[in-house]
């Protein structure tokens, strides 16, 4: 079933480059997404991600790990984290404090 699945995606992306482009265009936007929700100090994290899903796709390899009925889930729990940084106001500094009370 699984090397069934993989071929037919396989076929998929070869016929359509359009579908290729927009598949490859969805990955760096996600990348892009949480490099700029998780911060520099994530990069090299979120390179060797980009390193594993890439020699993953390329050898189709654990493409069975993917389990699609759990994505608009995944999306949701991110969705609402990114609304919780949003909303996060950082505690005032100790001189901003002071000020505020002399005042």
């Amino acid at each position: 079933r699984r090397v069934d699945c993989e071929r037919r995606l396989s076929a998929a992306l070869a016929r359509d480059v359009h579908m290729l482009e927009a598949v490859t265009e969805a990955w760096e936007l996600c990348l892009w997404t949480l490099g700029a929700t998780l911060g520099p100090r994530h990069t090299p994290s979120l390179l060797r991600l980009d390193g594993l899903v890439d020699d993953a796709v390329r050898s189709w390899r654990r493409v069975d790990l993917v389990v699609a009925q759990r994505l608009p889930a995944a999306i949701k729990a991110f969705v609402e984290l990114c609304k919780e940084l949003a909303a996060y106001k950082p505690p005032p500094k100790a001189s901003e404090e002071a000020a505020a009370h002399d005042g």
